[in-house]
């Protein structure tokens, strides 16, 4: 079973897809990572996203707990 992700999780991810991509674009989050970010819930056990268009480097794993 996967750690539940809380806010902190989900802006240090943003803050590493950042860093990784290499081209402009824009990153939409979907689903739990939403309703957690405008405090609707407390955790989500994913983050839901959709580049647009997928920049360069965007390679995604999971991170470390």
């Amino acid at each position: 079973m996967r750690a539940a992700a809380d806010a902190a999780k989900i802006h240090r991810f943003m803050a590493e897809l950042g860093r990784a991509a290499r081209g402009a674009g824009c990153v939409y989050l979907t689903g739990g990572a939403t309703a957690l970010l405008h405090g609707w819930r407390g955790s989500t056990v994913d983050v839901d996203l959709k580049a647009d268009p997928d920049p360069a480097g965007l390679c995604l794993r999971p991170l470390p707990n």
